[in-house]
């Protein structure tokens, strides 16, 4: 990590989580629960629950829960149950005090994420029931185990989750019976939960969990153990067979020679070849008796004479060994009379055998059967697993089952699985296990190695979190994407289709305003939900739908020729006109305007694309209502892909004229005051052919078209490297360089054996270097990012994860990433000022990241009033062009103050 960037410490869950239900209560999304408790918590005159007032109620509820399991899984019904059995109590007039509040918030959502996640087939899931409210009144009670390290409910739950296959099959181990004893176990927290039956459980749970651990390793290291032994004898039959292809492979030469082989002498190479570490001698032993044989087979008869004593020696040693071997006594004496006779003769005076000779094929010729191997994605993810990974497999075509995978194959290509008891071993090929998850019938899944308790709670972030994302990117009404993130998806998806075509519709609906006065607000909100429903049961599932103002909808046709796109366009005028619209005792008929845009991937600025098609839509409209208008930009859409082409063509032009230069971002710390930080991102700058700079916008998609953004990367790496060779007293003082790799670089075997040898040639400080990567880039190429991480990370360097919330990856997704900075999205940076959802996902963002002990950059920082939000929110760095344009990086050596005066606590030189 780069000078001065601290490693963050990690909050709690318990704190995180509890922030972020703060902010789900602030932002009013669709939680009822949570708004009653925003309005309870407020003070009020009326007295407050005591917690043990709490705690004798939840004993009444665990008395009467018999029938009720959808309080285990539904926290808002528990809640309101709780408020019942309070009320029975004679407690109806009090109120819950807003910690106790939070906790039940908090625990609920905890419990109801256990239950909901856990299969409903699965047999810890009872005993879990059991312990439930118990647990739940422990931490109403003030035992707050969420935000503790170690506390021994959180070491219960998670034995209970080890335990479980071996409560299911009933096992027994050292005489004890699992199940039984987990049921007593438990039996004694559900009636006696106090802190030393919890100590009391948690040793005994330890125990069994350990005996029932070793047993399940000793199953996996058992069969890992034979596939090794088999993998093992495959490498070593394989060399062996690789040293005789070297000398008889294509050849001619005697027949006696594979009739040796196939009497033992192969054989006698494959057990020396297994024992090449202790008997190095004997390999080369067997194979020099084999050459000597091949040269003396082809030698003239005076030269055998002269050495007919040692090659009497040599048969001798060779029916030695193949007794040892070769069980047939026949076929042994055979081939070493025929060596014989065809190398010393036979009779007085001896005359030696006429020589039988064989071709042996070509050493290729069966691997050539192997190939092609085709291209498949799946295949690809196979290709990208590791030991440890977790899948739902379907097992008999009836019901799935977790299975571990515990060994992969470089020589058998086999990828063998185990259930949670070490046993039911599955082996399948990479093709196999390509057509299980192609078919869904394997299903990866996260790791049930990680404590239940982790995974818990990491599930419920991540839901939280995916809530707050809802919220701000999706209208209350609808449910559809709003506006600004239809903006964002729409440029995102086109830019990655390629050579693919479009159409953007715009509808329009009409009289909405005749309804409005007739059904009221309540009336218009209820047409457009269903109105919103009809679009969706209606468009393709990877379509893009979303509300674009009062009276409007969007939908990208993907990969939709133009005629396709009007014929789908029509039919939806259709759907929509022949669906009434029922508000009490009226109906109504809903008109529409359709405007339709085709275009190509990249063809035109996303803004441009909606106005072109809202004024086709006002055209349709002036035509009468359900009608149908193409904007027609044929010109326009030849004139851009010809642009694009004659970029195409410049590339090596640039490169040729050296027209490419660096540019440089500071990246600043939010509080000054409180860090003294200075970083730069480095971006890319080029020159056109009249001086002037052109936007790497007009560029970059050119490259990208032609699969050559590891060559720009390499030339962003060597200049950066140049640079700071050159100014290396200078770059000492500061915090690092931060330098953006594209997806093309990072799935590139080339590019990281260049970045490898780059760093290695150690004229830079690694670990003042950060690569960034964009969430896009990881999320679809998880393994190979993970591989390139672990790889540059050796060299001490860090990773930033850029645009982070551009798409909603999972919380355990990264954790599992290893990335040291979280880079916000600047769409939810900029206008953070004017808009509170944004405030909401920011700090739910900085929560999580801070969770996991990562630093948070933010984007598009614009001017101060958007620095001191982020400030407030805890940011720890921001960029943008409130902190810095960007400059040229041959001029920061100018810009920064010079070395004797250079001082990172000299906040007045940074006019901070």
């Amino acid at each position: 990590m780069p000078a001065g960037a601290e490693v963050r410490e990690r909050r709690p869950i318990g704190q995180v989580a509890a922030t972020l239900l703060d902010l789900l209560t602030e932002t009013g999304i669709d939680y009822p629960e949570l708004a009653v408790s925003a309005a309870a918590a407020r003070p009020q005159a009326a007295a407050l629950f005591d917690r043990d007032e709490i705690a004798a109620a939840i004993t009444k509820l665990q008395e009467n829960l018999a029938g009720e399991r959808k309080l285990h899984w539904d926290a808002g019904a528990l809640k309101q149950r709780l408020q019942e059995t309070l009320s029975g109590l004679g407690l109806g007039a009090k109120s819950f005090a807003p910690a106790d509040l939070q906790h039940l918030e908090l625990y609920g959502r905890f419990f109801e994420t256990l239950f909901n996640d856990i299969a409903q087939a699965s047999e810890i899931k009872p005993v879990l029931e059991r312990i439930h409210l118990p647990l739940l009144s422990l931490a109403l009670r003030g035992d707050d185990f969420l935000n503790a390290d170690l506390h021994p409910v959180k070491n219960i739950l998670n034995q209970l989750s080890v335990l479980e296959p071996a409560v299911k099959t009933n096992r027994i181990v050292k005489n004890i019976n699992i199940k039984n004893a987990v049921d007593n176990i438990v039996a004694r927290i559900h009636n006696e939960s106090n802190p030393e039956v919890f100590k009391q459980a948690e040793r005994e749970l330890e125990e069994l969990t350990r005996q029932v651990t070793r047993s399940v390793d000793t199953n996996v290291k058992r069969i890992v153990e034979t596939y090794e032994g088999q993998q093992k004898l495959e490498r070593a039959r394989r060399s062996v067979q690789d040293e005789i292809d070297k000398r008889i492979a294509g050849r001619v030469v005697p027949k006696v020679i594979p009739e040796l082989l196939q009497y033992g002498w192969q054989h006698l190479l494959l057990i020396a070849e297994l024992n090449i570490e202790r008997k190095p001698e004997e390999k080369r032993a067997y194979l020099k008796v084999f050459d000597d044989l091949l040269f003396w087979l082809f030698e003239q008869d005076s030269m055998l004479k002269i050495q007919a004593a040692t090659i009497q020696t040599t048969l001798d040693y060779v029916k030695e060994q193949l007794t040892s071997v070769c069980t047939n006594v026949f076929f042994l004496d055979s081939v070493v009379d025929e060596l014989t006779a065809l190398l010393l003769g036979s009779g007085e005076p001896r005359v030696r055998k006429p020589m039988a000779t064989v071709r042996i094929p070509p050493a290729d010729s069966a691997s050539q059967k192997e190939l092609p191997i085709k291209e498949d994605a799946w295949l690809a993810q196979v290709e990208q697993l590791s030991i440890g990974d977790w899948f739902s497999m379907l097992r008999d075509g009836q019901s799935f089952e977790a299975m571990k995978l515990v060994w992969i194959g470089d020589l058998l290509q086999l990828y063998v699985f185990v259930n949670r008891d070490g046993l039911n071993k599955l082996e399948l090929s990479k093709e196999e296990l390509a057509d299980l998850m192609r078919s869904g019938d394997a299903i990866k899944m996260e790791s049930l190695d990680s404590p239940l308790v982790d995974r818990t709670t990491n599930l419920m972030l991540q839901k939280m979190h995916e809530k707050l994302l809802f919220n701000a990117t999706h209208d209350p009404v609808t449910e559809l994407f709003t506006r600004e993130e239809f903006c964002k998806q729409l440029k995102n998806e086109t830019a990655k289709i390629g050579e693919a075509h479009h159409m953007l519709c715009h509808i329009e609906v009409l009289d909405l305003r005749v309804i409005a006065n007739i059904c009221g607000s309540t009336g218009v909100e209820q047409l457009l939900k269903s109105l919103a429903a009809t679009l969706a049961q209606h468009v393709d599932s990877h379509d893009l739908l979303a509300r674009l103002g009062d009276e409007s909808f969007a939908i990208l046709f993907k990969n939709r020729p133009a005629a396709e796109g009007l014929a789908s366009a029509r039919k939806l005028v259709k759907v929509v006109n022949d669906a009434h619209f029922q508000w009490q005792e009226n109906s109504f008929s809903i008109s529409v305007s359709l405007g339709l845009v085709p275009f190509a991937a990249e063809s035109y600025d996303v803004q441009e694309l909606l106005r072109r098609a809202d004024s086709a839509s006002m055209s349709a409209e002036r035509s009468g209502p359900n009608n149908v208008v193409v904007f027609s930009s044929e010109d326009e859409n030849l004139r851009y892909q010809e642009k694009l082409h004659e970029w195409i063509g410049r590339i090596d032009k640039v490169f040729a004229e050296n027209r490419l230069f660096g540019r440089c971002q500071m990246i600043a710390a939010t509080d000054p005051l409180a860090a003294n930080h200075l970083h730069y991102e480095i971006l890319l700058g080029v020159t056109g052919e009249d001086g002037n700079v052109i936007p790497p916008d007009h560029f970059i998609p050119a490259v990208e078209r032609c699969q050559r953004m590891p060559e720009i990367d390499k030339w962003v790496v060597n200049n950066v490297f140049d640079w700071i060779a050159g100014n290396r007293e200078l770059f000492d003082k500061m915090d690092g360089f931060s330098i953006n790799l594209s997806g093309q670089s990072i799935n590139s075997e080339e590019f990281l054996e260049f970045l490898k040898s780059a760093l290695a040639a150690g004229n830079v400080p690694c670990e003042k270097i950060t690569f960034e990567i964009t969430e896009t880039v990881a999320a679809e190429n998880l393994g190979f990012t993970k591989k390139f991480i672990a790889a540059i990370k050796q060299f001490g360097c860090t990773f930033s994860l850029d645009d982070f919330g551009s798409g909603y990856s999972s919380y355990s997704y990264l954790k599992n990433l290893n990335v040291d900075y979280l880079k916000i999205d600047g769409a939810f940076v900029k206008e953070i000022h004017n808009n509170k959802a944004d405030v909401a996902i920011v700090k739910s963002m900085n929560e999580i990241a801070h969770s996991m002990g990562l630093r948070t950059i933010a984007e598009y920082v614009e001017n101060n009033e958007i620095r001191s939000v982020l400030k407030e929110i805890g940011v720890d760095f921001c960029q943008g062009y409130g902190i810095e344009k960007p400059i040229r990086l041959a001029e920061l050596s100018d810009k920064l103050p010079p070395s004797e005066l250079f001082s990172f606590e000299n906040v007045e030189f940074w006019g901070f």
